[in-house]
């Protein structure tokens, strides 16, 4: 990846931080902040690491890195396919096609498992801020309800529940 011009207000150690974030340390912001900062403890590395991401410039910057990498899924796109296995796109299920011959054969793929459909569900929900401190608590519920229920809803009707403004 190209380096960050010199342009973008951060100095040499944040520089190198976003360049070990975006590269060799595939966005662990621990081991990131311990090669751009020296050694330290992984407490002490992890607590400053997650301040220095939530600074202005270095969340920029990050973004950035993001938006011109096209290797890298956009928000939108990871939205699209956490709903999509939600709502079941990937289950398992098995189809008939025809081989090389034209004698129909029975073809299996396999899918996500519910555990996968609730993480995506659970993915969405903190995307769109559902879990973030200044929201009212959601009452205790069956978690297998909370999923269907989810994964029900469209992105639009998930907001307007939980009073959530992009």
């Amino acid at each position: 990846m190209a380096d960050l011009d010199d342009g973008d207000g951060l100095n040499e150690r944040q520089r190198r931080f976003v360049e070990l974030y975006m590269g060799a340390h595939g966005g662990n912001a621990t081991q990131a902040y311990k090669g751009a900062y020296g050694e330290m403890s992984d407490n002490a590395a992890a607590a400053n690491a997650s301040r220095l991401v939530r600074t202005d410039k270095v969340r920029d910057a990050i973004a950035a890195r993001m938006e011109a990498d096209p290797q890298v899924m956009t928000r939108l796109e990871v939205v699209r396919r956490l709903t999509h296995i939600a709502r079941g796109g990937d289950r398992a299920r098995v189809e008939l096609r025809e081989d090389e011959h034209g004698a129909p054969v029975r073809v299996a793929f396999a899918g996500s498992r519910v555990g996968d459909e609730l993480r995506a569900c659970e993915l969405l929900l903190k995307l769109q801020g559902a879990f973030a401190e200044s929201q009212p608590s959601v009452p205790a519920m069956d978690s297998f309800r909370l999923f269907r229920e989810a994964a029900s809803l469209t992105s639009d009707e998930m907001r307007a529940r939980l009073s959530v403004s992009e």
